[in-house]
């Protein structure tokens, strides 16, 4: 209710007396993870903390609100080629990691990706690592369902990535009531025609999961500022082709439940130019992408720091999850409106913002 009332024109600044009618309300809540020098960074500026990327979105003040502790109800994926599967950071949120290995078989886990594990494990911790644990970091969720949806496949049966995110993956997640499905991979493009009925099968795959009142929260690829406006239509992949040509065509579906994230540094300047790609500002956010803590696969509760557009749409993905959590008949349009209408607006002209 707090993050609608403040996104409401005219609105200077919306505060409750009372939180959930119980207990007094603070102006700030901050988890106890990590070890004390990190605690202590909640308490720095946003450029010195560690973790500035939860201090730039606002998440101190939003936690003494909604933590996601009250929204079991509310299910979020990530789809990521693979993920540390004992991360006690991570484990006591994860719903199930999907789709399974057919029996026999050695699982993605265990078949030997440690960089593919260690950015699934960052972008899923991200989004909903355990909060106020005493270990590791707090996701923008600190409790949550989340389903992790693995793209890899067991090293004994090689598997077409593209389509099975987009006939396996996606109807699975809409099956499982999967709300909002946060994706940081870009897949490749098969040439020739195949890439044309690739292309097409994407675009029924994310136009179906939509329909069926869900939001995709995509990150945009890591783009150099001098990059120009022309790389996305010339040299995609396949999810952003996909999504460049259902906005191109003005699909109702990319209008209605797809958010496209861009990256900022703790500067709050876009920290690449992707957001202009798509010639459409209207259907991108930005979140922070540079420096972002984050966990490390391998267990422990281990972090590191993270840089890349990949740890942004994360993010945003919590943040509608809050939205979600705190009111569970929200449509996925009224998903995308709240959160880009809860983010300032930067200028095209200018890097800041």
């Amino acid at each position: 209710l707090l993050v609608r009332m403040n996104a409401e024109p005219g609105t200077r600044y919306a505060s409750p007396i009372l939180f959930r009618g119980l207990e007094p309300i603070v102006h700030g809540r901050y988890p106890n993870d990590g070890p004390h020098a990190l605690r202590q960074a909640w308490f720095d500026t946003v450029t010195q903390s560690d973790m500035w990327a939860s201090l730039a979105i606002g998440m101190t003040r939003a936690w003494g609100c909604e933590t996601g502790r009250y929204g079991a109800t509310v299910r979020l994926g990530v789809a990521d080629f693979v993920f540390d599967h004992n991360n006690p950071d991570l484990d006591s949120n994860v719903s199930g990691y999907l789709p399974l290995a057919p029996v026999g078989l050695a699982h993605s886990d265990s078949v030997g990706l440690p960089g593919f594990k260690t950015h699934g494990t960052a972008v899923a911790g991200a989004l909903a690592a355990r909060g106020d644990n005493a270990i590791g970091i707090a996701g923008v969720m600190w409790t949550a369902h989340l389903d992790l949806f693995e793209l890899a496949a067991s090293d004994s049966v090689p598997r077409d990535p593209g389509k099975h995110f987009a006939t396996v993956v996606l109807p699975l997640a809409a099956s499982r009531h999967v709300r909002v499905l946060s994706v940081s991979v870009e897949l490749p493009v098969p040439g020739g025609t195949d890439g044309l009925f690739a292309r097409k099968q994407m675009e029924d795959g994310i136009r179906d999961y939509v329909n069926a009142d869900n939001v995709l929260i995509f990150s945009l690829p890591n783009v150099p500022t001098w990059q120009p406006a022309s790389f996305f239509a010339n040299d995609p992949g396949l999810i952003g082709a996909a999504l460049a040509h259902l906005i191109d065509t003005g699909d109702s579906v990319a209008q209605r439940g797809v958010i496209m994230v861009s990256g900022t540094a703790p500067n709050n300047q876009f920290w690449s130019s992707s957001a202009a790609i798509t010639g459409n500002i209207d259907d991108v956010i930005a979140a922070p992408s540079l420096l972002v803590t984050s966990l490390l696969a391998g267990g422990g509760g281990n972090i590191a720091r993270f840089t890349g557009n990949s740890l942004a749409a994360p993010l945003v993905t919590g943040v509608a999850g809050l939205l979600l959590t705190m009111d569970p008949t929200l449509s996925a349009g009224d998903i995308k409106s709240y959160v880009l209408r809860g983010a300032r607006e930067p200028l095209l002209s200018d890097t800041s913002g």
